[in-house]
């Protein structure tokens, strides 16, 4: 299945870097600039991104907004689909 990295911009981890201290799995990949979930064996990539948009808002105060402009690396068109969608579903209120 691969890994998830969720690239936010502008993305400079300055306060995400410390967002593994919630020990949930979402690391920051300072390499790669992007966050990480670590448990793609058990979770699918929509449930990754809704765990990855979440920890962020609580963690670090910031909400990932999937946009028209958001660029699908590696991605199929059925997972963008899915992934556009869970990203709906996951974003918390505010």
């Amino acid at each position: 299945m691969g890994h998830l990295l969720v690239r936010p911009a502008p993305a400079d981890g300055a306060m995400d870097a410390l967002i593994y201290r919630a020990g949930n799995g979402v690391g920051w990949d300072p390499k790669e600039s992007a966050f990480r979930a670590s448990e793609p064996h058990r979770w699918e990539h929509a449930e990754l991104l809704q765990h990855i948009i979440k920890t962020m808002a609580d963690e670090c105060g910031d909400f990932l907004q999937v946009s028209d402009s958001t660029l699908w690396t590696n991605v199929s068109e059925q997972q963008v689909v899915a992934l556009r969608l869970a990203a709906s579903q996951g974003a918390p209120d505010v």
